[in-house]
């Protein structure tokens, strides 16, 4: 997949609006979804980042519009409930570059493993800084086989499939069961920047650590943006934990609620970032070693689905448990550490 370039500012052309009675107004802008880039998008907007926007789609078929929502944060995201939607998206993800990589994923829904079901599958397209809801719950089985208008023999499970695609996620096991046993959906190159976080631990390598414990660990944010970030979790958390009276299903109720879609948003566009750090580790010397073995555990993970004795609903403190011999190693390998200039 290669990159493509965004529109420049003065190419994005307003168009007049056309609003229902009852309906919030929208700022409209007229732009091609194929060239889909948010800060060119925010910079004709003057800026706002806020609030709801609709964008004209100038492709065949003519007059198709998307809605883009944006966080608290800034954090554009759009819910992709129909097939022509979709199709847009594909052609998106199909041109993006993988490397650095591009693509970030996180799955909710109701006790997410093989024994339950898929609701969204949140999409970061990081070169574009724009966020994908994949309404799996109202597509279904189109959320993978619906193909993109330019890219007729890409669809989503063809990316997810792809050897050459990186994917980040965070703890792939649960997501990854899911994928596979409900859809029959195999993830190729996952990159799990929970086992990388644990190998860029000098010490304390017993446990994996939370992906709460991991944004606030790597301060990749600043402190208003953590209480933002934080409060976004508390508020989604109480809508759907049933200790907080919350229900699961609210992850299938439509429309979706603004707080459901913040809080799948908000996870997704750290991960990169997340990503970007750890591989800065990682890429030090004497670590190269751990390269080989976060991917080896990447594939036990994935191993997971097909294992007929694996519930990733009832692990518990199992699953936080770091992969044997994990604790044991040390940080650095002499092997990996260049010979001194003096031998």
């Amino acid at each position: 997949m290669d990159g493509a370039p965004g529109p420049s500012a003065s190419a994005l052309r307003p168009t007049a609006p056309s609003f229902e009675p009852d309906e919030l107004p929208l700022n409209d802008i007229e732009i091609d979804l194929d060239d889909l880039n948010i800060d060119d998008i925010l910079s004709a907007m003057g800026g706002d980042s806020h609030g709801l926007h609709r964008l004209q789609i100038s492709e065949k078929p003519p007059n198709k519009t998307v809605v883009l929502n944006s966080t608290a944060d800034g954090h554009a995201y759009t819910l992709v409930s129909t097939k022509d939607h979709l199709a847009n998206v594909i052609d998106i993800l199909a041109r993006l570059p993988t490397n650095p990589p591009s693509i970030a994923i996180d799955i909710e829904g109701i006790n997410l493993s093989r024994y339950g079901t898929i609701s969204i599958i949140t999409i970061h397209a990081a070169p574009r800084g724009v966020t994908f809801l994949i309404d799996v719950f109202t597509l279904g089985e189109l959320a993978f086989t619906t193909p993109g208008v330019q890219h007729k023999q890409t669809t989503l499970k063809v990316i997810f499939e792809n050897p050459v695609v990186p994917i980040i996620l965070f703890d792939v096991r649960n997501d990854n069961d899911a994928l596979v046993n409900i859809f029959g959906i195999h993830l190729k190159n996952v990159i799990d920047v929970q086992l990388m976080e644990l190998a860029c631990r000098d010490l304390n390598r017993t446990h994996v650590a939370s992906l709460v414990k991991s944004i606030e660990n790597a301060q990749i944010l600043t402190p208003p943006q953590m209480k933002k970030w934080h409060d976004g979790k508390r508020i989604g958390k109480r809508l759907f934990a049933s200790d907080q009276g919350g229900h699961a299903n609210v992850f299938n109720e439509r429309p979706l609620r603004p707080e459901i879609a913040e809080y799948c948003v908000q996870d997704v566009v750290l991960l990169g970032k997340l990503w970007l750090r750890y591989n800065s580790t990682l890429n030090s010397p004497g670590r190269n070693h751990w390269r080989v073995k976060i991917r080896i555990e990447t594939i036990n993970r994935l191993s997971l689905a097909n294992d007929p004795g694996y519930d990733g609903l009832s692990s518990g403190r199992q699953k936080t448990k770091a992969p044997p011999g994990w604790p044991q190693l040390g940080s650095f390998s002499p092997t990996d550490i260049p010979p001194s200039p003096n031998g």
